[in-house]
């Protein structure tokens, strides 16, 4: 064994990732020794391109042509088909003359200065390893390691040289695993992995044959073969004579690789090819296994996973290399400043927190390419195409932005005045816009008479691009590079600037004002902006500076945090981080990553406040200890908040069963265990009992949290991290149900709609209750109490409680009382409104000594149970329940504030606002936290009847995070764009924003559509903006554009079977929440306080607006309401309903409008059991009807003049099918129908006398089919035959809405839908469709995304 040696840097793995590794640090002055097992090169034709992204990076190293080179002898390879030959598919097409180009080229183009190009594994590896060598890097085959051992100061390796058997040891100040995916470092440190595994099983065959003359000007890059024989997907290398086949093997059926000589993978070549008698030469077989392996954490102290160690993932994105070379991108320039002395080694701690959701939204991305049998899916379903458009996101290796420590929170307000605009599409969507964690953008600029692109300045150090009156952060950077002994390089961008570029464009680009300036880090993310004026630069860049490279890391192990101080004495605070001790968890807050512009979704930590966090403000200390509390040794000031969830940052000594990352809800108990109660498993009933935020060991309301492992439930895939912060007060009343002789079938009675009570509510209606009786006095809380689930809402200050609850009861009383109010009169009534051994459950904290007539329980028989919190297993009870849908918690949030609003917007709103408001959740974002976890996350509390809270910097960044999904997601996607609305309106009131939409110019030309913006309302406190996902195609739309119903405002965007996400909702929004999926239907406001509105008739408001083509008064902006066939829309909060999660958006959509518009007068009319019901029509309007009415119970009978929709009518739950064609048809059915509903709208052609005739006595036509023409004439005496009556209706009322929702649901009720993609091409196809009669039932408009990119 030969001495030790010494390297700064080893590299394990000589791959395109080692090797990249070696070269990055060279370039940053950092030795490097790169070990490889194998003799050379790679010899297989693996990862065959190279982005553009990547390409930038060799770019700034000087190798971006050598690269190119490598690759010129790959042919262009272009298409993915698929077919039973490729012979057979390759002759189908044609041939093409002349270059062909990647279809985003031009996109890519705009920016990035660099393109992807066709390179395989074993034609750039060669020229990677000259470059490393020539750099100065150590670069060895035919080693392995034996061995590593780690302390605090260096790592040690054991080497073996293959050929010669000589062993040694090598000593690194850090180690770069680049080994793959079996990585032996990986296996050796127990990092555990997540993801789907193994997909498939293939053999990658790579073989010689001429193929040439074939597949001349009609190359191609994958082709999927499908036949009984032989299933795989050919790969081109040259399109000419070398090819690779991954041929698709199934271990269940006992095949295993080994079976598949060269023989034979010849003989199943030919059939693959269609070529019986072609010549092949097999030069390897290679068995591999498509996976989804995501290591859980990328830094083991001096120890860091690259490449497919970190993230191994299917070819089928383009991502596996590539992204490991930006993993190695990212990390080499830290361990540069770091080594060198120009940064805190808590830089290093980034590393996982950036690049984990990178490389998990690619794997996911990489995945969801995939087919069952792990080969690229080549399907033309829907599905499958929005696989194709989010890998098109991140082909180009963009398409993602960092959040951590090393990147600088900006403020999300607008530039005030001026107006700025995304620089281009491209950059838009792939999030390349200026904004801290972005990469920096790309424009051309002259730069001492040679053209260079901005980026050409960056990589090597940190730069600072000011816009063209710049001049002071010249000044300021030269200072601070000074100050803090750093690089900084500074560059003005403007016409006669360093970077000479026309007048404002680099400003556009940067998202910046001419006085603003961005700062980049040397992997080119912009690490900081300031967008407009500074007052003080050179302060500003020295913070910016000093964060990005961890110098203020004391002042980063403190957090803030909400303290109780006394009486009204809350205070925000700065206090130490918690350290995590032996058997603990550290829960933590922080940031969010965003990707491209569809990030995938994250969560914000939430927190609760509470009642009882109320009680102590307004009356404490009451439970908060004065004294030393017994378990904690804590007493006031402490830490408020007793009601959050959050992720795991990390884990004490001896947690081996929860991991870094997971999700979290807290149990906050505080208890001795070894008291009796305790030990009889009452830890609720502790002699010692606190609870966490209230009695020490932190809480809630802060950054970080500290609590023992047992307090720690892991919160399922599914479940919101706002409902992981509600399990607490829901395990409370969950409990005190499980205490309860509770029956499915029961009847109970429930005091106080507060907090508690409403929890009871839903946990009754989940546990099996038949009938729920609410006792509340506050208007509001009555609502929340029917929205929960209560059936009836008595109010005590007017109702009799007791003769009421029992003649609900049939004079017996209600089987159960639960008391949530802790009030004397409620305890009274209670006892004496339950049955005789009936029980009432008190699980009131009294604030009073309450008097108990002892005579109601003893003559009665009646029991009185008093519960308090809950035990072990009600946590996991409640989140089980969560995840099965049995519970929904989550509208019990009825305000989000930031943690610095907890006393004007939280406690206070609850004392001033207590009839508005359950729950305020308040989003604690971390600024400082130094992250471990692969996401971005904060502990999530709330402030109860409750509380939760974000920070102002992190606003647009909310989310939620699901660690076994990919980033991108509805509410960071919501916030996201949201942001941008902000920044290109330039406000913040709504008044400058636009909106998108397919227009139709006049009523003369109304089948031509054109895309343009428009002006929304002004946004006020009710309003909600969404971001439309589809929106269903309905008559109305026809007739108002085409003149059918009159003249109409244009141009006009129509559309009012609306389905999307809230983006956008203001102050006084209770119902709604940012992410929630929601729809909106034809009418979008009334006054709601006239006669009609106070009777839920607000449908019928004299003042009501429609949702396209009416007038706002001037205090709302004054412009016509337009509809969804657009980007967005803003509704009242009144008019916009939440859709039910097992509602397929594409099928709520016509619910919205031609939905309720029939279920409206069918709920009216009593629709049901014993009635016969005569539907008229059965298209889109008719098809509901049936299904409705059906599905109401009552027998249906559908008439029609289309023979041809009988089988459709009775599928849909028609018991006949009556023929209106045929001469005398009505005679039979003669005093037959009770209730008849025309959804026709060619009643003027109607026989009115024939279908009234049809009538039982007193029964009723119903018109919602509204024609263009008049209805016939017809004599008064038509109705005296049988005293029938005729009437219509319009649309149907808000609790309509959700009656029919439910009903959907829980039938499962599934509308037929044609749906087409929106453009002004599909805008005209799906009218024109419905004008003509061509659509069966109903069109819904889909692809919003695509037709609106920039939103």
């Amino acid at each position: 064994m030969s001495s030790e040696t010494h390297v700064p840097v080893l590299i394990i793995g000589g791959g395109i990732v080692g090797l990249s590794a070696s070269i990055f640090l060279s370039y940053h002055n950092i030795h490097s020794l790169v070990i490889e097992r194998h003799t050379g090169t790679s010899i297989h034709p693996r990862a065959r391109s190279v982005n553009a992204r990547t390409m930038e990076l060799y770019r700034h190293l000087g190798i971006e042509e050598r690269v190119h080179e490598a690759g010129a002898s790959m042919a262009p390879s272009m298409g993915i088909y698929s077919g039973h030959s490729l012979k057979e598919v390759i002759e189908s097409k044609p041939r093409t003359e002349g270059p062909r180009k990647f279809p985003f080229a031009g996109l890519i183009k705009q920016i990035s200065p660099s393109s992807g190009t066709f390179v395989t594994q074993d034609m750039i590896e060669p020229v990677l390893v000259d470059v490393a060598r020539e750099r100065g890097g150590d670069v060895r085959f035919n080693t392995e390691c034996l061995g590593v051992e780690q302390d605090e100061d260096s790592v040690t390796a054991t080497l073996k040289d293959r050929q010669s058997g000589a062993t040694s040891i090598v000593r690194a100040d850090y180690l770069i695993a680049a080994d793959g995916a079996g990585s032996p470092i990986r296996t050796r440190l127990n990092v555990p992995t997540t993801g789907r595994g193994t997909m498939g099983h293939l053999l990658n065959i790579l073989f010689h044959a001429d193929l040439k003359t074939l597949v001349d000007k009609r190359e191609f890059s994958l082709m999927k073969i499908e036949r009984p024989e032989v299933s795989g997907l050919f790969t081109s290398i040259n399109n000419s004579d070398r090819w690779v086949f991954h041929l698709s093997f199934d271990p269940s059926k006992g095949e295993q690789a080994s079976d598949f000589t060269p023989e034979r993978c010849k003989e199943l070549l030919r059939i693959a090819l269609g070529m019986p008698d072609i010549e092949i030469d097999i030069k390897s077989i290679l068995p591999w296994e498509p996976s989804v392996r995501i290591a859980e954490r990328l830094q083991h102290g001096r120890i860091f996973l690259a490449g497919d160690a970190a993230h191994q993932m299917p070819p089928w994105a383009g991502q596996g290399a590539t992204s490991g070379v930006a993993d190695v991108h990212n990390l080499a320039w830290k361990l540069a400043a770091v080594m060198q002395g120009h940064a805190h080694k808590s830089l290093l701690e980034t590393y996982d927190v950036e690049r984990i959701p990178v490389g998990r939204a690619a794997a996911e991305a990489s995945a969801n390419a995939a087919d069952e049998k792990g080969i690229i899916a080549t399907s033309k379903t829907f599905t499958v195409a929005m696989g194709f458009l989010k890998r098109m996101l991140i082909v180009s290796g963009h398409g993602y932005s960092y959040a951590s420590k090393a990147i600088c929170s900006e403020s999300t307000l607008p530039l005030g005045g001026l107006t700025w605009r995304p620089w281009t599409l491209p950059s838009l969507a792939l999030s390349i816009d200026g904004r801290p964690g972005s990469r920096a953008p790309h424009i051309w600029v002259e730069h001492e008479g040679t053209r260079i692109s901005t980026l050409d300045v960056c990589g090597k150090t940190f730069v600072l691009l000011t816009g063209t009156d710049g001049a002071s952060w010249v000044e300021a950077a030269k200072k601070v590079s000074s100050t803090l002994d750093i690089d900084l390089a500074v560059y003005s961008v403007g016409p006669e600037g360093d970077l000479v570029s026309p007048a404002a464009v680099f400003e556009a680009a940067a998202g910046i004002s001419s006085q603003g300036a961005i700062l980049v880090r040397p992997d080119d993310f912009v690490v900081w902006r300031q967008r407009r004026y500074c007052s003080d630069p050179q302060a500003e860049l020295e913070r910016a500076l000093k964060q990005v490279r961890a110098l203020n890391y004391e002042q980063d192990n403190m957090m803030k945090a909400v303290r109780f101080h006394g009486q009204r004495d809350i205070r925000l605070e700065e206090i130490e981080i918690p350290r995590c001790g032996k058997g603990q968890v550290k829960v933590i807050s922080s940031q969010t990553i965003q990707m491209g512009s569809t990030p995938d979704e994250l969560l914000p930590g939430q927190e609760i406040v509470t009642l009882v966090d109320l009680h102590e403000y307004l009356g404490g200390a009451n439970i908060i200890p004065i004294t030393s509390h017994p378990i904690t040794k804590e007493k006031f000031p402490l830490t408020l908040g007793h009601e959050f969830s959050g992720v795991i940052e990390e884990v004490g000594e001896g947690v081996e069963d929860i991991k870094v990352g997971q999700r979290v809800s807290v149990q906050p108990i505080i208890y001795d265990g070894t008291c009796g109660a305790c030990k009889d498993g009452l830890i609720n009933c502790c002699d010692n009992n606190g609870f966490v935020g209230l009695s020490g060991w932190g809480g809630g309301l802060s950054e970080h949290v500290v609590v023992p492992r047992a307090a720690v439930y892991k919160i399922p895939e599914g479940v919101s991290m706002e409902a992981g912060a509600l399990v607490e007060p829901i395990a409370v009343a969950w409990h005190s149900i499980k205490i309860s002789p509770l029956k499915k079938g029961d009847t109970v009675l429930v005091l106080g709609g507060g907090p508690i009570g409403l929890a009871v509510i839903q946990c009754l209606k989940a546990k099996g209750a038949e009938r729920i009786i609410a006792s509340e006095v506050a208007p509001g809380r009555k609502e929340f109490a029917r929205r929960f689930g209560a059936d009836y809402v008595l109010d005590p200050t007017k109702d009799d409680i007791v003769a009421r609850v029992k003649e609900i009861c049939g004079g017996v009383g209600a089987d159960l009382a639960f008391d949530a109010a802790g009030v004397q009169a409620g305890l009274d009534q209670a006892l004496k409104a339950i049955r005789a051994q009936g029980t009432l459950v008190n699980i009131a904290v009294w604030e009073k000594p309450a008097q108990l007539q002892m005579n109601d329980l003893v003559f009665r028989e009646r029991k009185y149970v008093g519960v308090t919190t809950y035990v072990e297993g009600d946590f996991q009870e409640v989140l089980d329940a969560i995840a099965s849908g049995q519970l929904k918690p989550e509208p019990m949030i009825t305000r989000k504030i930031q943690m610095d609003e907890i006393e004007e917007k939280g406690f206070k709103a609850l004392i001033e606002e207590k009839d508005k408001h359950v729950k305020i959740l308040v989003e604690i974002i971390s600024i400082n936290a130094p992250m471990n976890c692969g996401v971005a996350l904060t502990p999530s509390f709330s402030v109860s009847s409750s509380t939760t809270f974000p920070t102002a910097n992190h606003k647009a960044a909310l989310s939620r995070y699901q660690t076994s999904v990919s980033i991108i997601d509805s509410r960071i996607r919501a916030t996201h764009h949201l942001d941008r609305l902000v920044l290109l309106a330039g406000h913040d009131d709504g008044d400058g924003y636009t909106f998108e939409g397919f227009m139709v110019q006049s009523q003369e030309k109304w089948t031509e559509f054109k895309k343009q913006e428009f002006k929304p309302k002004k946004f006020q406190e009710r309003d909600i903006d969404i971001e439309i996902e589809c929106c269903g195609v309905c008559g109305s739309d026809v007739h108002t554009i085409n003149k059918g119903w009159g003249k109409a405002p244009m141009p006009l965007c129509v559309g009012h079977e609306v389905i999307g996400k809230a983006v956008k909702v203001g102050d006084k929004v209770t119902t709604v929440k940012i992410g929630d999926r929601v729809g909106v239907g034809a009418q979008i406001w009334a006054c709601l306080e006239c006669k009609p509105c106070k009777m839920d008739n607000e449908n019928y408001c004299p003042h009501k607006i429609d949702t396209y083509g009416a007038p706002y008064p001037e205090d709302m902006g004054g412009v016509i309401a337009q509809g969804g066939y657009a980007s967005h829309i803003r509704a009242h909060e009144y008019f916009t309903f939440k859709i039910p999660d097992s509602i397929p958006s594409v099928e709520a959509a016509p619910m919205m409008c031609a939905g309720l518009t029939v279920y409206s007068p069918l709920y009216r009319a009593g629709v049901g059991p014993g009635k016969k019901v005569a539907i008229v029509g059965v298209g889109g309007l008719g098809h509901f009807a049936v299904m409705f009415a059906a599905a109401m119970g009552a027998e249906v009978y559908v008439l029609s003049h289309s023979p041809d929709k009988k089988d459709a009518a009775l599928e849909l739950g028609a018991k006949e099918f009556i023929s209106t064609q045929d001469d005398g048809w009505d005679k039979p059915w003669a005093f037959t129908f009770d209730f008849m509903l025309n959804t026709a709208d060619a009643a003027h052609k109607f026989d009115l006398a024939a279908y009234l005739g049809t009538l039982n006595i007193n029964g009723e036509m119903h018109h919602v089919g509204l024609p263009d023409d008049k209805l016939p004439q017809f004599p008064a005496q038509i109705f005296a035959s049988n005293g029938c009556k005729m009437g219509g209706s319009h649309i149907g009322n808000r609790p309509e809405m959700f009656k029919m929702l439910k009903l959907v649901e829980e039938k499962k009720l599934k509308p037929k839908i044609e749906p087409i993609e929106i453009s002004e091409e599909g805008c005209s196809q799906a009218v024109q469709s419905v004008d003509k009669n061509k659509v069966r039932y109903r069109h819904t408009l889909i692809g919003y995304d695509k037709a609106f990119p920039k939103r």
